[in-house]
């Protein structure tokens, strides 16, 4: 294996870019993992970007309100990348056909969170992940089925909630407000070709040591062991970094940490109002009241995987319900041991409910 390069020795040209154009001194690690993240989208010799060679890759969520840093963040990667696409409002056929073209993407909020959009944001961090529509062929003058390949590297920035299901298949890129001037992307400043040339040529030349790493992933971010998506969201990024030198894996441990902290009350919110919203479909469901009984809790749990399940006591649906819904319908009293009786008969409120994010 190729001898790796220290950080600390010689700092990357697209490392300098990151930080003279994008302010992360409150977390100055997330320069290594944007440039681990674009890494991905450059290739080896024969054309073949590196994403591809993994069986996942992660999308990047940035999730803050407004002059927080997410569109500069957005305007400087599109440059670092050979082929990428950055608009705002993007339809879910507009997203699904850049990818399928092999557009790197940079989503700046949408209109709406339809099901298009949420169907590539769910399913496009994995590879062989599809869309099909149905396009007209004038050579046999019938309509025929058109698969889209949705599978590629993607940034989103967006204030709008998106389902548990999506977020929880992306990892969270933090920004925060600024008193420093940025300066302006300039597209037609050569600095940026010269970006792309760097990033390039580091994949090229590490091409074989990042995948011996990813390879031998042990499916550990330094001290703490990782399960189920965290794995498929941080092996990549964890085998570009050790092999080029990147400090990415001290990041990943922590923000691990703090992602399963707040699934302790994010994860069991959205699973209880999934199992609820089902419940309430069965044709044979009864309108009235039900306990919150062992049933609910069992229901639940049989949704959760290992990692989700570490923090599932049972003591949940309670306080669950009880902050998410405020509504009319869902009139309820709880015991202080959260069994108590909960009155739900509205598919409608337990959806608006799903939208509330969690506090």
């Amino acid at each position: 294996m190729t001898k790796m390069t220290s950080k600390k020795e010689e700092m990357s040209l697209a490392g300098e870019t990151l930080r003279e154009y994008l302010d992360y001194s409150f977390e100055p690690r997330l320069y290594d993992l944007i440039e681990a993240w674009l890494m991905a989208s450059h290739t080896d010799i024969e054309g073949t970007p590196l994403f591809r060679t993994f069986v996942a890759f992660p999308t990047l969520l940035m999730e803050q309100w407004v002059s927080t840093g997410k569109t500069q963040t957005m305007k400087v990667c599109e440059r670092l990348v050979p082929k990428g696409k950055l608009a705002s409002y993007m339809t879910g056929p507009v997203m699904r056909d850049l990818v399928d073209e092999g557009y790197t993407l940079f989503c700046d909020d949408f209109h709406k969170i339809d099901g298009e959009v949420a169907g590539i944001l769910k399913g496009g961090y994995q590879k062989g992940a599809t869309r099909q529509k149905k396009v007209y062929d004038s050579a046999t003058k019938a309509w025929v089925t058109k698969e889209y390949d949705i599978y590629g590297p993607k940034i989103v920035s967006t204030n709008k909630p998106l389902p548990y299901e999506v977020v929880d298949r992306m990892l969270r890129l933090p920004t925060y407000g600024t008193a420093k001037k940025m300066p302006q992307v300039d597209a037609s400043e050569p600095m940026w070709e010269k970006g792309r040339k760097d990033l390039a040529k580091r994949v090229a030349d590490r091409w074989t040591d990042i995948l011996s790493e990813y390879n031998q992933f042990n499916g550990t971010a330094r001290k703490t062991n990782l399960i189920g998506r965290e794995i498929e969201l941080w092996k990549p990024l964890i085998a570009i970094s050790r092999a080029v030198g990147l400090d990415v894996e001290n990041l990943a441990e922590d923000m691990v940490k703090d992602t399963r902290i707040k699934k302790s009350g994010e994860n069991p919110e959205y699973m209880l109002l999934t199992w609820l919203e089902k419940e309430v479909a069965k044709p044979d469901y009864k309108q009235g009241y039900r306990y919150l009984s062992s049933e609910m809790d069992s229901g639940v749990k049989a949704s959760l995987d290992a990692a989700q399940l570490t923090f599932w006591d049972g003591t949940q649906p309670g306080n669950i319900l009880a902050r998410l819904l405020p509504y009319s319908q869902g009139f309820k009293r709880f015991k202080a041991t959260d069994k108590g009786r909960l009155y739900y008969t509205d598919q409608d409120a337990i959806r608006k409910a799903r939208e509330v994010r969690p506090l």
